[in-house]
C-alpha cells in the first residue's frame, strides 16, 4: 500500500470516528435534554400542586377570618347589650327604691293620721 492510500483509510477511520463520537455526544445530549424536560415537567407539576394547596389554605384562611370578625361583632353586640342591660337595671333599681321609699312615707302619712286603726 502506498502513503496516500494509507492517510486515506486513516482519514476515513479518523472521520468514522468523529461521526460515530458525534453521534454518541448527541444522544448523550438527547438524553441529558430529555431528563431535564422530565425534571423540569414534573417540578412544575409539584408547583401546580403546591398552588393549588396554597390556594385552598389562603381560602381557608379568609373563611376563618370571616367567622372571626363576625364572632368578633357577635361579641361586641353582646358587651354593648349587656351595658345596656345593666343601665336599665341600674335605672329599674333607682325607680323601685324611689316607689319603695314613696309607699314607706304614704304608709307613715297614713299611720301618723288614723291613730285608731
Amino acid at each position: 500500500m502506498s502513503e496516500a492510500t494509507t492517510e486515506q483509510i486513516e482519514l476515513s477511520q479518523h472521520q468514522t470516528r468523529n461521526w460515530l463520537l458525534m453521534g454518541i455526544v448527541g444522544a448523550l445530549v438527547l438524553m441529558v435534554q430529555g431528563f431535564f424536560t422530565y425534571v423540569i415537567t414534573s417540578t412544575g407539576a409539584e408547583v401546580k400542586e403546591t398552588n393549588r394547596g396554597l390556594n385552598d389554605l389562603v381560602s381557608t384562611v379568609k373563611v376563618q377570618q370571616v367567622q372571626q370578625d363576625w364572632l368578633r361583632d357577635q361579641i361586641a353586640q353582646l358587651n354593648a347589650a349587656r351595658k345596656d342591660a345593666a343601665e336599665a337595671h341600674k335605672n329599674y333599681d333607682i325607680r323601685l327604691n324611689g316607689l319603695e321609699q314613696a309607699v314607706a312615707l304614704q304608709n307613715q302619712w297614713i299611720q301618723s293620721h288614723n291613730p285608731g286603726k
